[in-house]
């Protein structure tokens, strides 16, 4: 049922209700017969006919029908109906006096009216119900209905101006229709503007009548929208979906309806239309579109959506021949770079070549030297990197099939390439037969280890003939000869050219596909972006180091752009990118002419394609960290990356720094594996490695920021005697270099005496350790007749360390000899730090003391502190001294008098031997200072050390030892940025402390921050002992220079300025007493107060001649000019401080900056700033 009954529902049938008819006006003319119409449709308005569509516009209407009229039309009529008839007519009779006059079917409405203070009456005190209705008096009634107050909002009188003011109604009508009596045609009129107008008051207010009167009737707002009553609402707001994240595979539902947001405010539910989306494949989170039913193309329905990738897992592994192993995927892996590694795969058995990746089959292919036998059991591991975690399956080598021939192909005019059922170990024999001729077979160049062997022909293959080609005798990796096949091979030349497709492409390389082998390939015939921008070599292999020949034929090649060589590098943009292959090229280094032909020498013609070039954005990792030493390890990342010793931190157990501990890094150039060697051994130590700050080689650089992990340095070294003493009597003494395991060091069929004529003496008696595990005492009691001091040798066998590594068996190097024949000795003495003495003994000491030691050649000094070690099973004793010494230790000794040398014994209670030993120079020379030579030439960089250094080479060898960074951390390229200027070369000792290096180029005008430290290994500096540099890194920052920049000769502006050039900065200033500047009158260009400048060219410039007047540019406040040199490497530069003469003497003040570009690679700026007195015209 449609709301309510509407307005003007029965705005002509008002008659009927009353009871009597209405007799019509006859006017001119009509307007509103289109609005009647409108009206009517909306079901507002039935004229005077229940049946068909009758206005009557001509007639006039009263004004008790005008109420009813009203009150409809504003929804109100209900209310109205539901008064008390009582209380109507009561309300009615109070108010009008002409109450009895209103028709019985008004009083409700007219009471409503009055009530509501709707209507007032005339000011007779009637209502005059039966009268025509005035213009004024409608119009106060709709006013009044939105809700405006009689006397506050508007005035009656003005009621139709106003009404036409807020409902659109024509003023001009309104003006007419004023004071005159209304036909229906106006009621109409007026009745329809006001459909469109707002409330101003009540629970609507801001609500248009229309939308008031529509309501929820959808049928109703419809055609309110068609007739234009209504703005048909559009589209605003979709409602926001929630992300939807999925597994591959899974269902994707999506809504059918969104909620919408209209103009008008409602809400509704909308049908969406989805793209269809694949499932099936992973996805990143990406913004999915729906098109909206009766949408406008401008909103669309949106969510976001991921499809995660499902766990991979491995279905299966099998290896039906010796060679290969071939892994089963759940999952589509072609395009998981993981599976495509063979570093993440493993082998208990065999070793991984390569790999191939095909769907969700990943085909491992083996080493040929390391085959597994046939029906060996074997262990695949897949790490994490392609798996969710590091799983191991179980499979079995197992060929049982005979190789079997798949196909027979001419890959040129005289060559075959037979297609196997799996890789071929052994050549067989090729028969070729056509007719009565037999074609010879090149055997030494079939080509063996893959599926697919290439057989070589001695004569070309005829166009259009029959072959018969018998295949016997191959056999694959488990000795199983294929099945004899013989094949009727029809020749026909090929004569298409040669085609390529693109396989690959990466940033730092493009795999090159072509359809058949061809030759003649070098790297010029390559390029990206533009034609100048060729690869930097060609290779057979993604390693990138089996570099092409040409006049080899390949149908598969790796064209490098970025191998890490910025002069030669052009790595491939990231995004849409143009590749060329030309046909034809000149090779650069020969300028000899290459073509690319297939074997038939059909022409390769030259091709440009597309490249779409995703960047490598994956952070490089560890795969393994492997000890191989005490003082060695390896580190294997995922991929190629630049790693040097500054990259890796190497600490104790407990997080702190060791002392003396050092080391490299090999190789130096970008790989996957890395050598760490520290400079001492580290057995039995636990270290905290801490690698950051990695680089992968790739155009991203992508950084591994940090991993940290603890390595256990096991012992690694075999133990080894270090010598073997005898008492004399029943007793021998074995000392090792280390502990050593006590089952095997003491199990006495370990030890025979070696005696003088070969023959070998087995020990029997009881074996003990003795101080310590290093040492074995042995009872020999019963053979010490057989021991000759000095000559019989001990054989020793099966002796373990503690961590399991067993001695070399053989004879010791020394004979046994007695404990009193061989005092203990000083051997050596050697600086290792300032402060540092390090102290050698040929024998285990059992007591020490510090003031055993004397030292010379440093006054006032004393041993504040010694620390006993043990040097391959020998005391080292370490003295702290408590002054430094010299950084080369000249003139300094140890010694141990007599009465020290009671105060040192061996194990045996016997004193050492008295002896002074001179202390060798073994301190790393290490840094001072580094500074900048502001004074004299700016692009030189000084760097002073604690003693004295030189190199026994060239200084061009010498500044590979030395690392320069500017700030953006960029590595400057010596010879080319620098060079090293200054250091004592050749075998003779250095006089000098000092290195200078020179910046050269563009380089020689850097400003700011630069790093100078040693190169990851130094092998050219040294001091005068050969110590090679110690490691340093120190920072610089580079500023203008503080000389050349000076007066001119001709002292313009008087010699009473003090100038002063510091830091690319001149100050002028007066001197103490000085003659102010004078007014020059007439001078050139103009009179003022000039000042002169000279200035200098800096010493590391060469001025470019530009041509007459045109040396030098420089730029004063934007304002540029040229210049030639005034005098050799100099020009004058004058200024004014005023252009106008003062009375009176006046400091004045300023600054400017001055540009000077000496020539294109060095561009300097100089600040002049001046506080002077100048001269007035009094002086």
């Amino acid at each position: 049922m449609k709301s309510f009954k509407k307005l003007l529902a029965v705005l002509m049938t008002v008659a009927i209700i009353a009871g009597s008819l209405v007799v019509p006006v006859f006017a001119d003319s009509l307007n509103y017969e289109e609005e009647a119409r409108t009206l009517y449709d909306l079901g507002l308005f039935k004229g005077v006919s229940e049946t068909e569509y009758k206005p009557n516009l001509e007639a006039r209407l009263l004004r008790e029908e005008a109420v009813a009229l009203l009150l409809r039309m504003f929804k109100l009529e209900d209310e109205a109906l539901s008064m008390d008839e009582n209380e109507a007519k009561q309300i009615l009779s109070e108010k009008f006096k002409d109450a009895d006059q209103i028709a019985s079917w008004a009083v409700k409405y007219v009471a409503y009216a009055v009530k509501n203070g709707i209507i007032a009456g005339r000011p007779d005190g009637n209502f005059a119900p039966k009268d025509n209705l005035l213009g004024r008096e409608y119009a106060k009634m709709l006013l009044t209905m939105l809700g405006y107050v009689q006397g506050k909002d508007f005035e009656y009188e003005f009621s139709m101006s106003e009404l036409a003011n807020v409902s659109g109604f024509p003023q001009k009508e309104a003006v007419a229709l004023d004071t005159e009596y209304l036909l229906r045609d106006d009621v109409v009129g007026m009745s329809y503007y006001t459909l469109t107008a707002e409330y101003v008051a009540g629970e609507n207010a801001g609500k248009k009548v229309i939308e008031v009167i529509v309501g929820d009737d959808e049928e109703m707002r419809a055609l309110a929208i068609e007739k234009g009553l209504i703005e048909k609402p559009v589209m605003v707001l979709v409602e926001e979906l929630p992300d939807i994240e999925i597994t591959q595979g899974d269902e994707l539902v999506l809504p059918e309806t969104v909620k919408v947001t209209y103009s008008d405010g409602t809400v509704k539910d909308v049908k969406v239309s989805w793209p269809n989306i694949d499932t099936n494949e992973p996805r990143e989170k990406t913004e999915i579109t729906g098109v909206l039913e009766g949408s406008d193309g401008k909103l669309f329905a949106k969510f976001n959506l991921t499809i995660k990738e499902a766990a991979l897992r491995v279905t299966g592994v099998s290896a039906t021949n010796l060679v290969e192993v071939v892994v089963t995927f759940n999952n589509d892996v072609s395009g998981n770079s993981a599976a495509a590694k063979a570093d993440n795969y493993s082998l208990s058995k065999g070793t991984i070549d390569s790999v191939t990746v095909n769907g969700n089959i990943v085909v491992l292919s083996l080493k040929r030297d390391n085959v597994p036998a046939n029906q060996t059991a074997a262990k695949l591991t897949v790490n994490e990197k392609i798996l969710p975690a590091k799983e191991t399956f179980d499979f079995t080598f197992f060929d049982r099939e005979l190789p079997e021939v798949l196909g027979l192909e001419a890959t040129g005019p005289k060559e075959f390439t037979i297609t196997f059922s799996e890789p071929i170990q052994t050549k067989g024999t090729v028969s070729i037969k056509t007719g009565s001729s037999t074609l010879s077979v090149n055997y030494n160049e079939i080509t063996l280890g893959t599926a697919k062997v290439k057989v070589p022909l001695y004569s070309s293959l005829t166009d259009g003939k029959d072959y018969e080609v018998t295949i016997q005798g191959f056999s694959d990796y488990a000795g199983y000869n294929n099945v004899v096949k013989t094949i009727t091979y029809s020749y026909v030349k090929d004569t298409s050219a040669p085609v390529a497709e693109i396989e690959t492409a990466k940033q730092e390389y493009v795999v090159v596909k072509f359809n058949k082998p061809v030759k003649g390939i070098i790297k010029e015939m390559f390029s990206h972006t533009f034609s100048a921008w060729t690869a930097t070599k060609v290779t057979e292999d993604e390693k990138g180091e089996k570099a092409i020949d040409p006049d080899r034929s390949y149908d598969k090649v790796y064209v490098w752009f970025y191998t890490g060589n910025d002069k030669e590098d052009k790595p491939i943009p990231e995004g849409e990118v143009s590749f060329r292959i030309l046909g034809k090229a000149t090779r650069e280094i020969d300028k000899k002419d290459f073509e690319i032909k297939d074997l038939w020498d059909n022409k390769f013609e030259t091709a440009t394609f597309t490249l779409s070039v995703a960047a490598d954005k994956t952070i490089p990792d560890i795969k393994e960290i492997k000890v191989t030493a005490e003082d060695a390890f390896t580190i294997e990342f995922t991929k190629k990356v630049s790693f040097t010793k500054d990259n890796i931190e190497i600490l104790d157990s407990e997080g702190k720094k060791i002392d003396g501990l050092t080391w490299t890094v090999s190789p130096s150039s970008a790989d996957t594996k890395f050598t760490v060697t520290l400079s001492k051994g580290q057995a039995g130590k636990t270290l905290v490695v801490n690698i950051k700050n990695v680089y992968d080689a790739t155009l991203n650089s992508n950084k591994l920021d940090l991993y940290s992990t603890t390595l256990d340095i096991t012992d690694k070294k075999a133990p080894v005697v270090s010598y073997v003493r005898w008492d004399g009597g029943d007793y021998i003494y074995v000392f090792f270099n280390e502990d050593v395991d006590e089952a095997t060091a003491l199990n006495v069929n370990n030890y025979m005496l070696y005696n003088n004529d070969g023959t070998f003496t087995k020990l029997t008696g009881a074996t003990s350790f003795f101080e310590g595990t290093k040492i074995v005492k042995i009872n020999v009691k019963d053979q010490k007749l057989r021991i000759k001091a000095n000559e019989t040798k001990l054989f020793v066998t099966g002796v373990k360390d503690l961590a399991g590594n067993e001695i070399e068996a053989g004879t010791t190097d020394k004979p046994i000899q007695k404990i009193a024949d061989n005092k203990a000795e000083m051997t050596e003495a050697n600086a290792t730090a300032p402060n540092t003495i390090e102290v050698f003994f040929n024998a285990r000491l059992g007591l020490v003391d510090k003031d055993a030691f004397t030292i010379h050649g440093v006054s006032d000094v004393a041993i504040a502190n010694m620390e006993e070690q043990l040097k391959d099973g020998n005391t080292k004793l370490v003295l702290t001294l408590s002054k430094d010494m010299t950084y080369d230790a000249s003139g300094v000794s140890v010694e141990i008098t007599p009465d020290g040398a009671k105060l040192l014994k061996d194990l045996f209670d016997e004193t050492v031997k008295s002896k002074t030993v001179t202390v060798n120079d073994k301190i790393a020379p290490a840094i001072d200072k580094v500074e900048q030579d502001i004074e004299n030439n700016e692009a030189v960089i000084k760097l002073t050390f604690k003693e004295k250094v030189k190199t026994t080479t060239t200084k061009e060898y010498a500044a590979k030892d030395l690392v320069i960074l500017d700030k953006d951390g960029k590595e400057l390229v010596a010879g080319i940025d620098y060079q090293i200027v200054a250091i004592h070369e050749g075998s003779g000792n250095s006089n000098t402390n000092e290195i200078r290096i020179e910046l050269l180029g563009s380089k020689a005008a850097y400003r700011g921050k630069l790093t100078v430290k040693t190169a990851d290994t130094v092998q050219y500096i040294t001091d005068n002992a050969g110590n090679k540099l110690a490691s340093f890194s120190k920072e610089i920052t580079m500023e203008n220079r503080s000389y050349g920049v000076d007066q001119d000769p001709g002292k313009t502006g008087g010699d009473g300025l003090d100038y002063k050039f510091e830091k690319g900065v001149l100050t002028i200033k007066m001197k103490e007493k000085g003659t102010p500047v004078p007014f020059v009158k007439g001078g050139a260009p103009e009179s003022a107060y000039w000042i002169g400048i000279k200035i200098e060219k800096p010493l590391s410039v060469e001025i470019e001649d530009l041509g007459e007047n045109k040396d030098i540019e420089i730029t004063v406040n934007g304002k540029k000019f040229y210049t030639d040199e005034d005098e050799p490497g100099a020009f004058w530069y004058y200024f004014n401080a005023g252009e106008e003469e003062k009375t009176e003497d006046t400091t004045v003040s300023g600054s400017f900056e001055m540009t000077i570009k000496w020539n294109s690679k060095y561009t300097e700026t100089i600040k002049v700033e001046y506080n002077v007195k100048v001269a007035g015209s009094s002086n």
